[in-house]
């Protein structure tokens, strides 16, 4: 036998619910995870959960272009690291935080993971979760505007508001057409203009 639907009804299920687009309290951190993708690329993974249903967040080494210029990667940088203190100023004090250089986004990282280790994970966080361009959701890129906080704040007192610029619908991902495609547009005028040697009588 080939094929058999008593054996594929076997098949373990491992679906995993996501946080939606839009601000959600009571939200639980996690964990904090440091690695380097398979493609050599360092990252720092933050993972939150609500009711079963979760969200993580990534941030990625900065990498400079060569169309940057020193400040412009230096600000690059330096918002992810912004970006980074609101999520784990949720659990320190700024006085806590605000003395510490890096010559390297490793050593960064590794700072971040040991705190966020002995971090209390029972203390319950306020965040916003926008969806990106390719439809999967994270926290927001942004440093200028307050995207986490503690619960102990009141929501009547919440620094978190939706903004313009954030995306709470999941965004139409359509198939994209093969670019070897060649059929021709039948709405478009070139497809529709008549041959200047045409016979027609007008």
């Amino acid at each position: 036998m080939i094929f058999s639907t008593k054996s594929a009804y076997s098949v373990e299920k491992k679906d995993i619910a996501f946080l939606e687009g839009g601000i959600h309290e009571n939200v639980a951190f996690v964990n904090a995870r440091k690695e380097r993708s398979t493609g050599g690329n360092l990252f720092l993974e933050f993972e939150f959960e609500k009711n079963g249903a979760k969200l993580t967040h990534t941030e990625w080494e900065p990498n400079k272009r060569p169309e940057d210029t020193d400040d412009e990667f230096a600000s690059k940088a330096n918002n992810q690291v912004a970006r980074i203190l609101q999520i784990i100023g949720c659990f320190y004090e700024k006085e806590q935080l605000e003395n510490y250089t890096f010559s390297q986004f490793d050593e960064l990282y590794s700072w971040v993971k040991s705190l966020m280790d002995a971090v209390d994970k029972t203390k319950l966080l306020r965040l916003k979760v926008i969806y990106g361009a390719t439809g999967y959701t994270s926290l927001p890129k942004y440093a200028k505007y307050t995207f986490i906080e503690s619960m102990d704040i009141p929501t009547s007192e919440s620094k978190i508001k939706q903004l313009g610029i954030d995306v709470f619908t999941r965004p139409e991902i359509g198939d994209k057409e093969p670019a070897t495609a060649t059929a021709a547009n039948t709405f478009s005028t070139t497809a529709n203009a008549i041959p200047v040697n045409s016979s027609l009588p007008f």
